[in-house]
């Protein structure tokens, strides 16, 4: 399942999923009420509500920062502008990204193989991918001999910043002896 993005400035790259393991938002109506997914067989497949009747456009839940949010399908990316993308030197986010997928890339383009291969440049843009609700942060970037595409979102230092101040106690409790275990598993059998 091979795609191709034109990278303005860049060339074409085809990208392949190699680990496209990747949240799924709940669907829902535009009020925000769940959706089914009937499979079709001979018929298409097609959501429906609650009261089981047939609904023509799914939307999606998708949460951010507290906040809930009713999306509609994006178009996948097929083309970048050029002032779209960004030359960077650290890809750390990749390695901070609290989601991740990763797609193998097939580059034709010199430039584009020299910036990334020798230059150890990465560009980093926005795309969406898959069925259209797979908005993610991309990191074009050499990974030993191979270029990949890292779709990314969230941040774990972010993350963690929320919970820094945070006090947590922790109770240790003692390693119970083999007759102490003993007599507490008869207590619970015997209810």
């Amino acid at each position: 399942m091979t795609r191709e993005i034109n990278l303005e400035g860049y060339g074409t790259i085809n990208i392949s999923p190699i680990s496209f393991k990747d949240r799924e938002y709940e669907s829902v109506d535009s009020e925000g009420k769940p959706l089914k997914w009937i499979s079709g067989t001979a018929t298409r497949g097609h959501f429906i509500n609650e009261s089981g009747i047939e609904v023509s456009q799914a939307l999606k839940k998708v949460e951010v920062e507290g906040e809930i949010f009713l999306l509609n399908k994006f178009s996948p990316t097929k083309e970048v502008k050029s002032d779209e993308i960004e030359i960077i030197d650290d890809n750390s986010a990749v390695y901070r990204a609290t989601e991740r997928v990763i797609y193998k890339v097939f580059v034709e383009n010199d430039r584009l193989k020299k910036l990334l291969n020798e230059e150890r440049k990465t560009l980093k843009f926005g795309f969406c991918a898959g069925s259209g609700f797979k908005m993610q942060e991309g990191y074009l970037t050499a990974w030993k001999n191979d270029v990949v595409l890292f779709g990314v979102r969230g941040d774990f230092e972010e993350v963690l910043t929320k919970f820094k101040d945070d006090v947590v106690e922790i109770d240790i409790i003692p390693e119970r002896t083999p007759e102490q275990k003993k007599k507490l598993l008869k207590i619970l059998v015997r209810g």
